[in-house]
């Protein structure tokens, strides 16, 4: 799911996929490029974890990066996820 990472948009995910055994949440950026992510209106790596969290989602999985990382940066992105 691609998103903004909102106080509104979070509530919609928690009332549509709470308790959910699998969710596919966007991490478009790592977090040190927050301001940018709000900016364009996407997520970023601990917004993403946390709402997952807060979803008591079993498994949570990260995708839909942003192109301007590299591929070992994106597997750092999903470690911090």
């Amino acid at each position: 799911m691609d998103h903004a990472a909102n106080i509104e948009n979070h509530q919609k995910i928690k009332n549509k996929f709470f308790g959910s055994d699998e969710v596919y949440i966007e991490c478009f950026y790592k977090d040190e490029d927050k301001e940018f992510a709000e900016k364009k209106y996407h997520s970023y790596t601990s917004m993403s974890r946390q709402i997952m969290k807060e979803s008591k989602v079993k498994n949570a999985i990260p995708v839909h990066f942003s192109r301007k990382y590299e591929n070992s940066e994106i597997e750092e992105l999903i470690e911090q996820f």
